[in-house]
């Protein structure tokens, strides 16, 4: 799940989750299918799908205590910040990295 978020396929995404994989497993790091997925230049669209789709995954945060959104912050990519739910549900995202 974590290359298809990478690949911005979210047909791929779709067809694992309902295969039973497990969207909340975490990569080496720490990473969510949210961070991997701001951690290339990716579309508006499809991390508006990831956050509609997987909500939770707002307020994780990775093994540096970092959130999705201190990441699309620290790349300085507007595209990333664009998802209106993006970042808002809790102070977790407040804090300084």
């Amino acid at each position: 799940m974590h290359i298809a978020a990478q690949m911005q396929h979210p047909e791929a995404v779709e067809l694992l989750r309902k295969s039973g994989a497990d969207h909340f497993l975490r990569a080496c790091d720490g990473s969510t299918l949210l961070h991997c997925a701001i951690n290339r230049s990716t579309k508006a669209a499809f991390l508006q799908y990831l956050v509609d789709e997987f909500p939770a995954f707002v307020d994780l945060s990775d093994s540096r205590g970092r959130t999705a959104l201190h990441l699309a912050i620290g790349q300085c990519d507007p595209e990333a910040l664009m998802p209106e739910d993006f970042g808002l549900k809790s102070q977790k995202n407040m804090k300084v990295h």
